[in-house]
């Protein structure tokens, strides 16, 4: 049986998140922070394998979306914009029902910092 290895980016997330800053130019645009996703077609296949790729997901989005410092209050709007593209991006590109499901649970009663259910 041969598995096959998707990579994911989530490089448009970030650029999307740059966009919000009204001041950058196109040229700043350009440099965005991506981090790729991996995974096995197979982690797909059981809840806890979309889980883990969930949680891989929203760790890339927090490091491409620089999580700010929680005494630093004043840049978690954007951050938590850029956040929720990413992750959503990523799980659409994705495109399994299962990941879909589990992303569209956390969205409606989730924060950006917290980690996914054990």
């Amino acid at each position: 049986m041969k598995l096959w290895t998707r990579n994911r980016t989530l490089t448009g997330a970030a650029l999307l998140c740059a966009a919000f800053v009204s001041t950058a130019s196109a040229e700043d645009l350009v440099n965005v922070d991506s981090r790729v996703v991996t995974y096995r077609s197979t982690d797909l296949d059981t809840p806890q394998g979309v889980r883990k790729v969930y949680h891989r997901i929203q760790s890339a989005a927090r490091v491409v979306c620089h999580m700010p410092d929680p005494r630093e209050i004043s840049g978690y709007p954007l951050f938590q914009e850029c956040y929720d593209i990413a992750v959503g991006n990523a799980v659409q590109k994705i495109g399994v029902t299962p990941l879909t499901s589990l992303h569209r649970s956390k969205t409606q009663h989730g924060a950006a910092g917290s980690p996914p259910p054990a």
